[in-house]
């Protein structure tokens, strides 16, 4: 039997109360465990780590932003841990999606603009299809992009982060971390792994239409809700 082990919400920062070499001990055990249970656990072959991947910063950090890069350089080295010690090294059977912690909080605020509303007015603001629109639950204030280019780089450090871990990996599918979807394969085709960005709007019409066809009607209005107040 192929085994997935999924690993989420890692929130990796040089400030963690759980170290990347404690992390990294603590599947070691379970690993030496899996065996000796009853019945016995399979051996993960392929390891899907989901966001958060990062801790993040607050708005208005004064360690901004190179206490942010070397979060995403303590979660590569954890990344690489992982694929070494479990994997045989190969980073091809590890798949990565970002969480909402993984934006760069301090550049996404800087390109929007607070706006003034009467409450009635969000659900449909935020479910224009490529809405300039997003919701603050921190703040709970409506929210407009005023520069797109801006906006756009608030991935731009898990981008690099991602790139860094995939750099020359052989993978079945090319893999974008600009786009909202990745394509992934496992034990030699006879699996496919999506990842989703909820963070960002899916715009791609094909894709729109593929997932209204395997989605119930209820579960894709969240999904695009979700992706709007991200």
């Amino acid at each position: 039997m192929y085994t997935i082990m999924h690993i989420s919400d890692l929130h990796r920062s040089e400030a963690a109360y759980i170290s990347n070499d404690e992390l990294l001990s603590c599947l070691s055990a379970d690993y030496q465990r899996f065996q000796e249970e009853s019945p016995s656990i399979s051996i993960p072959n392929a390891i899907v780590v989901t966001g958060d991947i990062i801790q993040g910063l607050p708005l208005g950090s004064s360690d901004y932003p190179a206490k942010l890069a070397r979060q995403y350089e303590v979660a590569l080295e954890l990344m690489i841990g992982f694929a070494e010690n479990f994997l045989d090294g190969d980073r091809s059977r590890l798949i990565i999606g970002p969480g909402n912690h993984d934006v760069d909080w301090n550049i996404a605020f800087q390109s929007m603009r607070r706006v003034e509303h009467d409450g009635g007015q969000i659900p449909k603001l935020l479910s224009i299809p490529d809405s300039c629109y997003r919701w603050s639950w921190d703040t709970l204030e409506l929210l407009q992009i005023t520069n797109q280019p801006m906006y756009k780089e608030r991935f731009k450090y898990f981008c690099e982060f991602y790139k860094q871990f995939y750099d020359g990996v052989s993978l079945a599918f090319l893999v974008d971390p600009t786009r909202p979807w990745n394509l992934f394969e496992l034990d030699d085709g006879r699996i496919a792994v999506c990842t989703f960005n909820s963070c960002v709007t899916i715009v791609s019409v094909l894709l729109e239409k593929s997932l209204q066809m395997l989605l119930p009607k209820a579960t894709w209005n969240c999904l695009r809700f979700d992706a709007a107040i991200r």
